[in-house]
């Protein structure tokens, strides 16, 4: 008994050690410019974006890249956001079940469809801010509500059924950095000027 609690002990103690010294569980390997957005579509399944203008969905089991979208522009991608599809249910989590929103260097919000593949029939293309976007958010309780910040200060919200925004608010005077929703008809936003601000969306902008 003394000597299986010895062991125990210094599995547990080595378990430890391990965690106090900071060593990664898994690093992936594939992108060759800085990570700029990464996000979860199920325990599996892990979406990235960087500025070698690519955006990558990763088998965190096996290590090895799944799926890869570089699109025809030349923009960095600067963040992303990922919207689970409510027309499909994949249990096996090997199946890409989402719509994925990405910013650009470029100003242009991308809402891009992976079922699509790197056909351009695949991304719609959201025009409004005038500098790098910075933070995208999609709704909690609208699959089409989606919210995006920008180096411009402003914070606009898109029904991806059109491609023109259906709010825009100047939130911060400086670089407004991130963006979440705050339950269906607020938000939050975070800017360069330290401040952290709460908006309400109007009512008859929030229409089904």
């Amino acid at each position: 008994n003394n000597n299986n609690n010895n062991n125990k002990r210094k599995v547990d103690d080595e378990k430890i050690q391990n965690n106090q010294s900071g060593s990664a569980m898994l690093t992936l390997e594939g992108h060759t410019e800085r990570v700029t957005g990464c996000a979860f579509e199920n325990p599996r399944s892990l979406w990235t974006c960087s500025w070698d203008k690519s955006i990558r969905n990763w088998d965190v089991e096996t290590g090895e890249t799944r799926e890869s979208f570089i699109g025809t522009d030349t923009s960095a991608r600067t963040c992303l956001a990922l919207r689970r599809r409510t027309d499909d249910l994949d249990m096996s989590g090997t199946e890409t079940m989402c719509v994925i929103a990405h910013g650009g260097t470029d100003n242009i919000v991308r809402v891009w469809d992976p079922r699509e593949g790197n056909s351009s029939g695949g991304t719609m293309l959201l025009r409004g801010h005038r500098m790098f976007i910075s933070s995208l958010s999609w709704s909690p309780t609208n699959e089409h509500y989606l919210l995006s910040c920008a180096f411009d200060g402003e914070v606009k919200l898109w029904d991806t059924r059109g491609n023109v925004p259906i709010h825009s608010v100047k939130a911060h005077d400086d670089k407004c950095l991130a963006v979440d929703f705050f339950g269906p008809d607020r938000f939050c936003t975070g800017g360069n000027d330290g401040n952290l601000k709460f908006y309400n969306l109007p009512q008859h902008n929030l229409e089904a």
